[in-house]
């Protein structure tokens, strides 16, 4: 299954809803998604919706790692939403964790 992106600008926040898979194959659409998204110097907010996202490789990781030192070069803040059981457990064991912020909707994020 393949990855579906889509983007909505909210104020300084950009929401980045995915849905499916991200790994290997896909995680570039999402890197892609970000890296567009923070063209605009305005954006201080990155949400990444992971609402109907079963699953997070290694590969979609380094994304997340890349957004967030994006992000922090320009004072602003990365936040994962809607992060489902089994991708917790993966952030946990990964300890990005420890410079992720995790919210439960959307909404708590802007």
């Amino acid at each position: 299954m393949s990855i579906q992106v889509k983007s909505r600008r909210e104020g300084d926040a950009v929401v980045i809803a995915a849905s499916g898979r991200i790994d290997a194959t896909s995680s570039g659409e999402l890197e892609s998604a970000v890296n567009e998204q923070l063209k605009d110097k305005t954006v201080l907010k990155v949400v990444l919706d992971l609402n109907d996202v079963n699953y997070v490789s290694s590969s979609g990781l380094r994304v997340f790692l890349l957004a967030v030192k994006m992000i922090k070069a320009r004072n602003g803040k990365l936040f994962l939403c809607g992060v489902v059981p089994a991708i917790m457990d993966i952030l946990k064991m990964s300890g990005f964790l420890s410079f992720l912020t995790i919210a439960d909707k959307v909404e708590d994020c802007l």
